[in-house]
């Protein structure tokens, strides 16, 4: 909008006419989806923590496992994967070191997702009460922030999948 493109070619023309790195991560920012839910998928959460995580710990020996959440959005994902790692009472999972590195693209997300602060609406689709009550708490301004204890579970960085992901180290 800022460049006030009259078309898709045209943005693509200004974009060749005068290349820009930040102009090219708002542009990609500005194209990705936002769409992003607690709970989004509870049976995959779930095959995730009864299933995949177990298989890969024992078969890392270490006790610890990295897991990557890609296209992290605000966080809702990511946060969820932490709030049902933090109910586990018995099994394998339970005294295992678990980090949650989650990446996106567009740095506005990521700041919400920084924050852990949400409205009603947002924490209210895919959050039961017990969990809302058990993770958050309400702010004078209505919002809802997560508890701090689940934020430090995960670990928040920018990053475009079409690059190279090295620095993110390695995951399990």
């Amino acid at each position: 909008r800022r460049e006030n493109p009259t078309s898709l070619d045209d943005l693509v023309h200004c974009l060749n006419a005068r290349p820009n790195p930040r102009f090219e991560a708002e542009i990609g920012a500005a194209l990705t989806p936002k769409i992003t839910a607690f709970f989004n998928d509870k049976d995959q959460t779930e095959r995730i923590v009864t299933h995949g995580l177990p298989e890969r710990l024992k078969a890392s020996g270490t006790g610890r496992l990295r897991v990557l959440c890609c296209g992290v959005g605000s966080g809702q994902e990511a946060y969820s994967l932490a709030m049902r790692l933090d109910e586990i009472q018995e099994g394998p999972l339970l005294n295992a070191e678990i980090d949650i590195v989650g990446v996106d693209v567009c740095p506005t997300v990521l700041s919400t997702a920084e924050t852990g602060i949400y409205n009603h609406f947002e924490i209210q689709k895919g959050l039961s009460v017990q969990r809302m009550m058990a993770h958050f708490t309400r702010l004078d301004s209505g919002y809802w922030q997560l508890s701090e204890t689940i934020r430090n579970v995960v670990t928040l960085q920018k990053h475009n999948l079409l690059e190279a992901g090295d620095a993110l180290g390695f995951f399990d």
